[in-house]
């Protein structure tokens, strides 16, 4: 698989796999305020994922089909001490935000698909 040429293309990819394997998200950040506000440029992927610490291996799973390479260890680690877990597609920083605090029940509840 030829790496993204952008974030959108990246954010696309992830949403495309997290949607496949059947795990709830939403894409944040720049990507998703693009949507709604004035684009801005961005070099990163934010994305929400809603499980829980079980939840993690199928996430894990998902994003390795298109090339993301994780430590489980460090990624659930990373996850259970502040909510993010920090990866790479390509050239670009993808942000994997976990449910850290109750809001993140309320962020999925809420989010909007356009």
């Amino acid at each position: 698989m030829t790496p993204p040429t952008d974030a959108f293309e990246a954010g696309l990819r992830i949403a495309a796999v997290l949607e496949q394997s059947g795990i709830s998200y939403a894409l944040g950040g720049a990507l998703a305020y693009g949507q709604y506000g004035i684009p801005r440029a961005t070099n990163d992927v934010d994305v929400n994922v809603f499980v829980s610490e079980q939840g993690l291996p199928s996430v894990f799973a998902a994003l390795r089909t298109l090339g993301i390479v994780i430590d489980d260890t460090a990624a659930t680690r990373a996850a259970e001490r502040e909510g993010l877990i920090v990866l790479r597609l390509g050239d670009f920083r993808v942000d994997v935000f976990t449910p850290s605090i109750a809001f993140s029940w309320e962020a999925q509840r809420t989010r909007v698909r356009s």
